[in-house]
């Protein structure tokens, strides 16, 4: 009876131990993901305002009511990663540009994603940002 109990026991540990194993590897592959959303916003953002005015060609005209990510019509920007971290992960940046009150405002959507044993994780930023100076 008790070599029953005690490899019970076990058991529940082993399965324990695996599925908290489990959950650090998905929160540290969506942690990945999240930071290549991040980097491939912040690599638009350079491309964006890169001068003094910003490049309005990297964005479409804006649909009421619809995320750019969304929209058809908006063709993303891809970035793949092959920096150590990023490595399997690629971002896709969407944006669309509106005049509102005399100042241009952009809406960038930025999917990160990665593939991590044949499973995909992804997350999505949504930022705003316009030309106005202060």
């Amino acid at each position: 009876f008790i070599i029953v109990v005690m490899a019970l026991v076990g058991a529940a540990l082993v399965r324990l131990t695996t599925d908290s194993s489990q959950g650090v590897v998905h929160e540290v592959i969506g942690q990945r993901a999240y930071n290549a959303a991040r980097s491939g916003a912040e690599i638009f953002l350079v491309q964006l305002f890169a001068h003094d005015s910003a490049n309005e060609t990297l964005c479409q005209a804006r649909t009421p009511g619809v995320l750019p990510s969304q929209n058809p019509d908006v063709s993303p920007h891809l970035n793949q990663f092959t920096t150590p971290g990023l490595a399997d992960c690629s971002a896709k940046v969407f944006c669309d540009v509106a005049e509102i009150e005399n100042t241009t405002h952009f809406r960038i959507v930025s999917q990160g994603s990665c593939d991590a044993g044949g499973m995909i994780y992804t997350k999505e930023l949504l930022l705003e940002a316009s030309d106005l100076v202060l």
